[in-house]
Order: structure tokens, then C-alpha cells, then sequence
């Protein structure tokens, strides 16, 4: 209800009084979910948006969901498959596609960026590092490059390390952009 959502977020309140608000969780989590379901799609990216930030996954299936269904405007999308993505983790190769498809230049600055963090977020495998690295890593601005670095991190297969810095000599402008301590954390592993 409205009243234990303004209990839970006034900082006035003493913590036990807020917890004792949050803990009647049916109370407010069931309309979130319904919102998801018949509300303007501004209000659908607000709930994705507290959903990702509460790190709410009760209705990871309906933001999956929404991220896959092409009706929906591409930055409703891409809010929707980052909320779920602290859970989800791992991209099958149509989110995949669809996110690197968010990274084209024609897309507006906000897009391309949130498609290259939630990159940078997902555990991706091997064949979608070496391919991120081959076809994005070039052709990166400087909004998405620092994010698409981030996405090698933790890879530890050699070819997608030769793929990276293959990718890295064509963005060689960018690269002048980047702290050398950001690089050398990539190529530390």
C-alpha cells in the first residue's frame, strides 16, 4: 500500500519501524508485478527500475518477458533485461543479439550506453566475447567503449584475448581515452 511505502522510505523513521513496513512484502509486491503487466510503459521502466535497484527478482520472467517482445520501444527492453540481469546473469544469443543491435550508432547516446553496460554485466561466453570484441569493439564511441572493455574482465581463454586485443589495435583511439590502470585491470587475467 501506498502507507507502507511511505513508511518504509522515510529515513526519519527508526530502521525496526521501516523493516516491520517492508516485511508486509504481499502488500506491495503483487501490485508491482501487476504494473509490469498493464501500465504505460513509463511506469512499466519506473517498476523495472526499482525492481533492479531493490534487487527484486520475483518477476525476473515477466521483465525476460518484456526485454524479448519486439512491440515493446527499445529502451523499455533494455531496462527490463537489466533489472533481471543481477539474477539472470548469462545471455542467450537473442539477447545478445538484440543488445548489440542497441549499440548501433543511429540509436540515441542513453541507449547505446545502457546496451553496453548491461555487456558489461552479463557473464558471457567465450563465442560472444570473441564476437563482441571482432564486429563492436572498433566501431565503439566514447560512451560504450569503457563498458565493452569492462565485458573481458574475467575471461581467461586465450582466444578471446587475442580477439580482444586484435579489437583493441583497430579502437586504438579509444584506447587513449581509457586510465591505464582500467586496461591493465583487463589484461591483468
Amino acid at each position: 500500500t501506498k502507507e507502507n511505502y511511505d513508511i518504509v522510505m522515510n529515513k526519519s523513521l527508526p530502521l525496526s519501524e521501516r523493516r516491520k513496513a517492508f516485511a508486509n512484502r504481499g502488500a506491495w509486491i503483487e501490485p508491482l508485478g501487476n504494473l509490469l503487466d498493464t501500465a504505460s510503459t513509463d511506469v512499466r521502466a519506473r517498476v523495472a527500475f526499482l525492481l533492479r535497484t531493490r534487487g527484486i527478482g520475483d518477476f525476473d520472467a515477466k521483465l525476460v518477458s518484456l526485454a524479448g517482445d519486439e512491440q515493446q520501444p527499445l529502451g523499455m527492453r533494455l531496462t527490463a533485461l537489466g533489472a533481471a540481469l543481477p539474477r539472470v546473469k548469462a545471455l542467450d544469443d537473442d539477447q545478445f543479439d538484440f543488445v548489440t543491435d542497441a549499440l548501433d550508432s543511429d540509436n540515441p547516446p542513453t541507449t547505446r550506453q545502457a546496451a553496453a553496460k548491461i555487456l558489461a554485466d552479463a557473464a558471457l561466453n567465450d563465442d560472444q566475447l570473441s564476437e563482441l570484441a571482432e564486429d563492436y569493439l572498433e566501431d565503439a564511441d566514447a560512451l560504450t567503449f569503457p563498458s565493452l572493455l569492462d565485458t573481458f574482465k574475467h575471461s581467461k581463454d586465450k582466444e578471446v584475448g587475442l580477439a580482444m586485443v586484435k579489437g583493441l589495435t583497430k579502437a586504438a583511439p579509444m584506447l587513449e581515452r581509457v586510465p591505464s590502470q582500467r586496461l591493465e585491470a583487463v589484461l591483468a587475467d
